[in-house]
């Protein structure tokens, strides 16, 4: 028998905190975040190939400027990419193209001036 008020009668040695139990029983639930990520159901990079973005090991000049050309032109009119350079800037994002920009374009050093 469960506590009273909860909705998991069925073990009476479950983890219960402030009436929520915990998946790991450790702690509270997390609240939901999704709104901090939906955004990127929107990008126009979903279901693209992720090594568009990111640099792959030992690339050449050519390779990578080739691969950042298309990265950038995916992100051109994607209707988040304000949305995904924030991110890239708020998290301290140190690789790929997101929101448009390289990982050199969006450095601190690089941005002085304004954006990206």
């Amino acid at each position: 028998m469960g506590r009273p008020g909860s909705d998991a009668t069925s073990n009476p040695q479950a983890p219960y905190v402030s009436g929520r139990f915990t998946s790991a029983g450790n702690g509270p639930v997390p609240p939901p975040v999704i709104h901090y990520w939906d955004w990127q159901l929107r990008a126009a990079c979903r279901g693209v190939d992720p090594n568009i973005f990111f640099a792959p090991d030992g690339e050449t000049r050519n390779d990578r400027e080739r691969r950042q050309r298309v990265a950038k032109s995916i992100c051109q009119d994607c209707p988040v990419r304000q949305l995904c350079l924030n991110h890239a800037h708020a998290v301290g994002e140190t690789y790929g193209v997101w929101g448009g920009y390289t990982e050199l374009e969006r450095s601190p050093r690089n941005r002085r001036g304004g954006s990206p």
